[in-house]
Formats: C-alpha cells, sequence, structure tokens
C-alpha cells in the first residue's frame, strides 16, 4: 500500500474490510508494482501501465476501479530557461527525459504529445533513467536510450547536463525560476483539457491476485469508505491535488470530485489510456473498459 491521505484510515485501521482479513505494508509504487508481478503480494496499489502489461503477458491479475493516483501531466512538462522551445509544436526532434519509457505518467505524456499537439513519439528521442520494470520492447520506430538507474529528483540534472532537451516528469517540477515550463497556467490548462476532452488522467489502480476475485466488492467498499472518510476527516497529511499549485480543495472546487472510484466515473480517462496502450504498442489489442475491471461498483 502507498501511505497517503486516502488510505491513512485503512492503515491507522479507522476502517476496514468486511469479512477479508488484511495485513499491509507500505511501499512505493515502483516497489509494489515489482512485488506484484513476483507475486509477493496479494493486493497492491499499482501502476495502471504495469498492470496492462502484466495482463498483457498473461499473469492472473484483476484491477479495481480504485484510482488514488492521478493528476494532470501538461504542468509536468520542463525545460532549460536558455532553451528555444515556445510551444508544443517545438518538441519535435527534440532528446525528452523521463523515468521509464512505460510508467504511466509517460504513456499519458506520449498520448498529449501526440493527440493534442500533433507529433508522434516516433519524431522525439526518448532518454530513460531507470530500467523497466517488465521487458516489453518499445513502441515501433521510437528511439529510447536508457543512461543508468537514478532517482526522479535527478530528472532535472539531465537539462542542466544537456542530455536532454525536455523533461517529461510524473510530478510537476519546482517552479523556482531555474527551469521554463510548456504551460504557464496549470490551472486553466488542465480545467480546460478535462472539460474539452472529459478525461482526467489516472495513474495507479489496486490490483489484486485473480484468485481474490471474490473478495472484490468487500475491498472496492473498503477504498470507497477510507477516501469518504478522509475527505470528512481532513488529517496532518493533505490529499494530495491534481492539478499543480492548487491545494486539494482548491482543486475540487475546480474539478467537482477529485477522486472518483469506478468503471462508470471514469471511463473517458480509462478509454484513452486503453487507446494509447494499443497505439504506443504495450499491447497487441485494445481492451474494453469494462474488461480491465472488476465490476465491483
Amino acid at each position: 500500500m502507498i501511505a497517503s491521505a486516502l488510505t491513512d484510515p485503512i492503515l491507522a485501521g479507522t476502517v476496514a474490510a468486511d469479512g477479508v482479513d488484511l495485513t499491509f505494508t507500505t511501499a512505493t509504487v515502483d516497489e509494489n508494482s515489482r512485488a506484484m508481478i513476483a507475486g509477493k503480494y496479494d493486493i497492491a496499489e499499482m501502476s495502471m501501465a504495469t498492470y496492462v502489461q502484466a495482463r498483457a503477458q498473461g499473469l492472473d491479475l484483476l484491477a479495481l476501479p480504485v484510482f488514488m493516483g492521478r493528476r494532470f501531466l501538461q504542468p509536468c512538462v520542463a525545460f532549460a530557461l536558455n532553451s528555444n522551445i515556445g510551444s508544443p509544436a517545438d518538441l519535435r526532434g527534440k532528446r525528452i527525459g523521463l523515468p521509464q519509457f512505460w510508467m504511466t505518467s509517460s504513456m499519458w505524456h506520449r498520448g498529449l504529445l501526440e493527440h493534442e499537439y500533433g507529433v508522434p513519439a516516433t519524431q522525439v528521442e526518448w532518454v530513460t533513467t531507470q530500467p523497466e520494470r517488465l521487458d516489453a520492447g518499445f513502441t515501433p520506430g521510437a528511439r529510447v536510450t536508457n543512461v543508468g538507474d537514478h532517482p526522479l529528483s535527478q530528472l532535472p540534472q539531465l537539462l542542466a547536463d544537456g542530455t536532454v532537451d525536455v523533461i517529461f516528469s510524473p510530478r510537476p517540477p519546482d517552479r523556482d525560476g531555474k527551469l521554463a515550463f510548456l504551460f504557464d497556467d496549470p490551472k486553466a490548462t488542465a480545467v480546460e483539457y478535462r472539460n474539452r476532452t472529459g478525461i482526467y488522467p489516472l495513474l495507479h489502480t489496486v490490483v489484486l491476485k485473480g484468485s481474490l476475485k471474490e473478495h472484490a466488492p468487500a475491498l472496492f467498499d473498503l477504498f470507497r469508505r477510507s477516501k469518504e472518510h478522509a475527505y470528512a476527516h481532513p488529517g496532518a497529511n493533505e490529499i494530495e491535488s491534481p492539478i499543480a499549485g492548487l491545494s486539494f480543495d482548491e482543486a475540487r472546487a475546480c474539478l467537482g470530485e477529485p477522486y472518483p472510484y469506478g468503471v462508470r466515473a471514469n471511463v473517458a480517462a480509462i478509454d484513452a489510456f486503453l487507446t494509447y496502450s494499443v497505439e504506443q504498442g504495450l499491447t497487441a489489442k485494445r481492451v474494453k473498459a469494462e474488461d480491465a475491471f472488476i465490476a465491483a461498483e
């Protein structure tokens, strides 16, 4: 489990699953994803991309339509202050740094790059800073170079030393005057995109072993009640805002429900991601939203 304001009620024992005996440990999404692939956990909050990739490779995993990690990625595109980048079209031909090619945020970035800005993944050069979680090759025609295994915090250094021209980060880099950003107004960009497309990017989902399918309704209800408790009882850890520069309450005022659970409430984002999965070569066949998640609502 990833420790966060949305899961704190579960970790603290404030809410519990009816009829399911659970023991939780905390880890990062990368650690969770790798452990689920290795069969070390029964249930975990996991990268959406890794889940889809693992399912495509035949692993017996199922996902609940519970999305505790999500944010708009447009504010996560940054470059050096002296760069000649002035518009999304200027990204064509650039060297773009990101942690992993198949990280969920990286897939959303590439989907935006092509569908919103008209720049296919094959028209830039990709530089990754971490090893992939699964071996699945890359998008046909894409140029990908790995430069080692480095923490996310080192992404801006790739700009400073000239290794890359642009970074596509999973989280918004600090707006401390040391970097330039593709979009100056994160709030306006996020709200316009969501209102126009209906898409609100999702990054993590809750995954369980196929043998535990019968417990899906109780688990879905557990995460739903944990979220509701977090909303009603703000604690020391503020719920993460999905819009850079806004508090959770400010983002809630813009979006309505910041963390909707269930397939119906997220069908636009799920469909977009599953479409990107085929377009980018993560999966060979288009999966339907209702087939990707257990009907646990």
